[in-house]
């Protein structure tokens, strides 16, 4: 972890023993203080794939806010992308690839241009 709380890994765990599985070392320093993470499609042409997503959607100082007029807190926030890794893998220190989706609470259907939320699920688009 950094010293301003950024991480830039993740850890998989055995779901019986609690024990440590492995850790994966990703290519980016992520904020801290996550909400979220969800196993979802990495897109929706192969939903066999499977991407796990790690929100940074929390805007606390925009609790507040009542209106679409609002200017606390942030307008966009974060929500990183990358493959469900394999534990059976040995990944030998090298960083997996991770892309981020800025979403832009200005532009979404939000109650205010500056919203707030503490989870995320991942749906494949059905149109």
């Amino acid at each position: 972890m950094g010293s301003d709380g950024a991480q830039n890994s993740i850890m998989a765990f055995d779901i019986e023993s609690g024990f440590l599985i492995r850790e994966y070392l990703l290519d980016v320093e992520l904020e801290a203080d996550w909400e979220s993470m969800t196993l979802g499609p990495c897109n929706s042409n192969n939903a066999t794939k499977q991407c796990l997503y790690l929100g940074k959607m929390g805007n606390n100082a925009a609790h507040s806010c009542t209106d679409t007029n609002c200017t606390k807190g942030k307008s966009i926030v974060s929500i990183y992308k990358l493959p469900e890794p394999n534990v059976n893998e040995i990944y030998n220190g090298k960083a997996i690839k991770v892309i981020t989706l800025n979403i832009n609470y200005s532009s979404g259907n939000f109650p205010t241009n500056r919203a707030d939320s503490e989870s995320l699920f991942v749906v494949r688009h059905l149109l």
